[in-house]
């Protein structure tokens, strides 16, 4: 613009418009412009640029009347624009919600209560918007920080400046994270900049810069940051309640990216970050907090993820063609021990070699098993913990059914689920009640002979959903319940005394009948729970 300026442009209604959206944006409230002829009616820009200056300056009626004409000009625009195209609307409802948001602040200075009526607002009106286009609603993030830049610097009173700035910080964090997600992160770094300019909270801006740095592709330098902050509120995490959260949130991200660059084994990432994320959060969620439930269920997905991870990979390496030659040769070495054992061999350096590798490949062996159960266990285990929570990771309850349902002969992990399925809400199992229900009948139908617990489980949730929820329930169990009745009504009933050899078919007619066994007694205790 200073370029334009100094070769001696013209200003027209676009550049016009252009230099007062860079004025009001960076708070140059000292904008020098030739005047505007009488005729010609001010921009949006113009109008914001006048208002705040005029809000600045407490010039309450110049800031009413400012708004008063913006908002007549932008519903003029609104009338004349085509209908073709919802989104050409966009621009001008962008600019009301703008001069709406603006209206609002004006009371800002002088009451608290109308402060935080403000902000909910806001945080409402954010979460209408959270799906929409950023480049749509940034204008409107960018009005709310200028115009709360504006009054700080105006506010005399100390109260009003505390409260003034800690809402500031908060829709600087938000933007922060919007900019994040839409990929503009040198928008987030501004806005981390600009809440280090207020001189906050530490932890809560650098936390936040460490994710820029991230989103950004600086993995170094994001781990060194949050590396630090772990560093420093560990002094403190026990003498100041306070610093839990920060503290928390820094160890579950800090594993999170360390499992994702895979700059430290499993173990530490378990032990000293995740968990420990988890151990202290539960210990700090004794409350209503929504921030602090939200943060909680973080640290459960987290771990749980993690945990999963590990176990597919031990799994697809388990049944891997690499790991049955492994098994083959182990055989083989034990065979040669046993050969060996029996004919009296007279211990040599052959032998003795052959016998501790043996050892350490069984050793390796069990512990690879071990290491399947532990994290197969840790995954269960969180994934119910953060189903029980909220409903913003609802769809891990697949997951969480898939590894229940691949491992149903595990007695660990149904006795897992046995506490999980009273825990976790059953309307979340709805989308799963056909898979669940089609293998009612497979502890008989298998003819299992120890009993692992799967079927006791799935007959508890079967009888949960369909008393909590019967409309969305039982149409199914009866479905499968009368699967071939149709066929026992057109087959005609064989002779007593005729001999007959037993049939592919009435095996299947077996394994329908300990289907309809496990079907009908879910029926009967809904329908009588004490007698059943």
């Amino acid at each position: 613009m200073k370029g334009l300026e100094s070769e001696g442009v013209e200003w027209g209604a676009e550049l016009r418009e252009l230099r007062f959206q860079g004025a009001w944006r960076n708070s140059q409230w000292e904008c020098e412009l030739a005047e505007r002829s009488e005729k010609s009616i001010p921009g949006f820009h113009e109008s914001i640029f006048c208002s705040l200056q005029a809000l600045r300056d407490k010039e309450f009626s110049i800031f009413d009347e400012t708004l008063k004409q913006a908002r007549c000009a932008e519903v003029e625009e609104l009338c004349r624009d085509s209908l073709e195209a919802v989104s050409s609307l966009y621009p001008v409802l962008r600019n009301l919600q703008s001069i709406k948001e603006l209206e609002s602040v004006k009371q800002l200075p002088f009451s608290d209560l109308a402060l935080n009526d403000i902000c909910r607002q806001w945080r409402q009106h954010s979460q209408l918007l959270a799906d929409s286009d950023f480049a749509v609603v940034e204008p409107i993030l960018a009005v709310r920080s200028v115009a709360q830049h504006a009054l700080l610097s105006k506010v005399g009173n100390s109260n009003s400046t505390e409260s003034l700035s800690s809402a500031l910080t908060d829709h600087l964090m938000e933007l922060s994270r919007w900019a994040c997600t839409a990929g503009n992160t040198q928008l987030a770094e501004r806005a981390v900049h600009q809440m280090k300019m207020q001189g906050g909270a530490r932890t809560s801006w650098q936390l936040e810069e460490a994710q820029v740095f991230w989103a950004k592709g600086e993995q170094g330098l994001a781990l060194g940051l949050l590396r630090q902050m772990i560093h420093s509120l560990e002094e403190k995490v026990d003498l100041d309640p306070t610093v839990v959260p920060a503290y928390t949130e820094s160890l579950r991200l800090c594993g999170n990216w360390l499992a994702e660059t895979c700059l430290e084994s499993p173990g530490v990432i378990l032990e000293k970050y995740l968990e420990r994320a988890v151990e202290l959060i539960e210990g700090e969620c004794g409350g209503q907090d929504s921030l602090l439930q939200s943060q909680q269920t973080e640290a459960f997905l987290s771990l749980a993820r993690f945990s999963d991870a590990q176990y597919q990979s031990i799994d697809k390496y388990m049944n891997s063609s690499e790991f049955e030659n492994k098994q083959a040769l182990l055989e083989k070495a034990k065979e040669e021990m046993n050969l060996m054992r029996q004919r009296k061999v007279t211990s040599n350096r052959y032998t003795i070699k052959v016998q501790r590798e043996l050892e350490l490949d069984e050793k390796a062996l069990s512990n690879l098993r071990t290491d399947r159960q532990r994290f197969l266990c840790k995954a269960v285990e969180n994934y119910i913990r953060c189903l029980e929570q909220g409903e913003e990771h609802d769809t891990w309850v697949f997951r969480l059914a898939s590894l229940w349902l691949e491992n149903a002969d595990i007695k660990v992990v149904n006795d897992a689920m046995k506490k999980g399925v009273k825990q976790i809400p059953s309307y979340k199992f709805l989308p799963l009640m056909y898979q669940l229900a089609a293998r009612m009948g497979t502890k008989m139908a298998n003819g299992t002979s120890e009993d692992t617990g799967f079927h006791d489980v799935l007959h508890d949730l079967m009888c949960r959903a369909s008393l909590e929820h019967p409309h969305h329930t039982l149409f199914i169990i009866f479905a499968l319940v009368n699967a071939n009745k149709d066929e026992n009504f057109g087959t005609a009933r064989l002779s007593k005394s005729s001999p007959r050899q037993i049939t592919p078919f009435d095996q299947a007619e077996s394994d329908q009948s300990a289907v309809n066994w496990g079907l009908r007694n879910v029926v009967l205790d809904i329908i009588d729970p004490e007698k059943h």
